[in-house]
């Protein structure tokens, strides 16, 4: 199996397929996601035969933390669920299990159309979100970083500590980048501003994730 977090994902998962050497695939696919992601998905069906598992298909998982949407916290896992099913290259969808109840909330989802309502559902999530989800498949503003930081492994940790639930594991993984941490954007210029194609404010969110995951 192959799977991975690196940014330019489409490339790396495009190496893989040509490499023939994977029976499964384990990428990220949610609504919202690039479309080249979609293409890659059936790529590996056509050309290689992969299975095909999605993950972070809740697109940060940010639905219970947000006053607006926690009142259909669960139709939005559901939702975003369906999404990623409805692709009939996408064998299965991976996602955590915190709470027995979660059993019968995404089960609910399974073998279920994606329908108008889901839709405006997921629109209104990432309205909701717009600014704060790193796409874990770009990689776009680490060129721009004099410090050559892993941003896109800062936010990820980041998303664990405020969105998973998982603040030590959110801790333990920023303690391993040990000097070459986000402290540096302190006394930064910030050349990535701009460079993200999501309009994340990459310097603050960066220096705020320093400050939780220390």
């Amino acid at each position: 199996g192959f799977s991975s977090h690196t940014p330019r994902l489409v490339d790396v998962a495009n190496a893989a397929i040509e490499s023939r050497r994977f029976d499964v695939m384990m990428i990220a696919y949610h609504h919202g996601i690039w479309p080249e992601i979609g293409d890659v998905i059936a790529r590996a069906r056509d050309e290689a035969d992969l299975g095909v598992v999605a993950m972070k298909t809740l697109k940060g998982a940010k639905h219970r933390g947000l006053r607006e949407v926690a009142d259909v916290a669960d139709a939005y896992s559901q939702a975003a669920l369906k999404w990623a099913l409805s692709n009939g290259d996408v064998s299965s969808a991976i996602i955590s299990f915190f709470e027995p109840q979660h059993v019968d909330e995404y089960l609910h989802a399974s073998g279920r159309p994606l329908e108008p309502g889901d839709l405006a559902l997921l629109d209104r999530y990432d309205a909701l979100t717009a600014g704060t989800h790193c796409a874990p498949h770009c990689g776009a503003c680490l060129d721009a970083c004099p410090a050559g930081l892993p941003i896109h492994d800062v936010l990820r940790f980041r998303m664990y500590f405020e969105d998973y639930g998982w603040e030590k594991e959110g801790m333990r993984q920023y303690a391993r980048l040990g000097d070459a941490n986000a402290s540096a954007c302190a006394s930064c210029p910030a050349p990535c501003a701009g460079t993200c194609p999501l309009d994340i404010d990459i310097r603050t969110r960066m220096a705020e994730a320093h400050h939780l995951l220390t």
